[in-house]
């Protein structure tokens, strides 16, 4: 192995992992940003296949259709006061030269282990540039700054 394969991550330097800047708030229209590092950082772009078969059950054809992109992350917070994003929160991240609007659809628990919190969180791709956020009360905000990279 060349001296210049080799990495060394010495503390709390961040490496090989995104910074993401989720809007954070129990309703979207009072959020604050707030930067996370991640780990295990997966933005996964899958396909859903119908095969058409014949009179003896045999698939002889075949049509696929892109899904939406979704994802998972594990967010390491600030410290462990540092508020955690709530289903529907929003960020902007570049995949693949595309600047796209991801919508949190999981939470899960909040968990410390030597002094480091992390919260595991699963998100798709916006569909649309006109989200809405609607309270209990029916009270609609729309999201703003959406992008669908597209």
């Amino acid at each position: 192995m060349s001296a210049f394969n080799r990495r060394i991550v010495d503390g709390g330097v961040q490496y090989e992992s995104r910074l993401l800047t989720i809007n954070v708030g129990k309703s979207n229209a009072t959020t604050t940003p707030i930067d996370y590092a991640t780990d295990n950082f997966n933005w996964n772009v899958t396909s859903e296949w119908s095969d058409r078969t014949n009179e003896l059950g045999v698939a002889d054809g075949s049509v696929g259709v892109i899904k939406p992109a979704t994802g998972t992350a594990s967010l390491q917070l600030p410290d462990a006061s540092t508020e955690i994003p709530f289903v529907f929160n929003t960020f902007s991240e570049d995949f693949f030269g595309e600047t796209v609007t991801c919508i949190i659809t999981d939470v899960g628990r909040k968990e410390s282990k030597n002094g480091i919190t992390m919260v595991d969180i699963s998100f798709r791709k916006a569909l649309s540039t006109s989200l809405v956020s609607l309270d209990s009360a029916g009270t609609s905000t729309t999201i703003s700054g959406v992008s669908t990279g597209e």
